[in-house]
């Protein structure tokens, strides 16, 4: 799925069918934690606000993104992303660096293209098309061709 208004929480996908027939779809939704952080950070570092909260907060999402990327032996590039992540994470906690310089760290092109390559994945929620109000059991999106 892309986004389909920047900001918006609005998505869309374009789905090829191979025959004629009744197709079911479910969307598949998760939360990105490492995104959330950068958001907040974003806001509340320059400003002052909970700056070390903050700065240990993502040193946290930052430990478990490392943790996250599957090592198989003798993988290097896996390796290399854990211990980049891993650094990074003792960047945000130390107290003898500036606080914007620390934020700045979580935004470097080579941390953006970790994340890109292993997301740091949040709960996972199904989202039915047709789903109540309150969420109640709903039927799959039908399609017919």
């Amino acid at each position: 799925m892309r986004e389909l208004a920047p900001g918006s929480d609005r998505y869309g996908a374009d789905v090829t069918v191979t025959s004629e027939g009744n197709w079911h779809f479910h969307v598949e939704s998760w939360s990105d934690p490492i995104a959330h952080w950068d958001h907040d950070a974003g806001i509340k570092i320059p400003r002052g606000q909970d700056v070390e909260l903050m700065l240990a907060e993502g040193a946290l999402l930052f430990e478990r993104a490392a943790r996250a990327i599957r090592q198989p032996p003798g993988a290097a590039r896996p390796a290399a992303a854990r211990t980049a992540l891993a650094a990074l994470a003792r960047k945000l906690r130390d107290r003898s660096l500036p606080p914007w310089d620390r934020l700045a760290a979580t935004r470097a092109t080579r941390v953006k293209e970790i994340l890109a390559e292993v997301p740091a994945e949040g709960p996972r929620d199904q989202v039915r098309p047709d789903a109540g109000a309150r969420g109640a059991a709903a039927r799959p999106l039908r399609v017919l061709v």
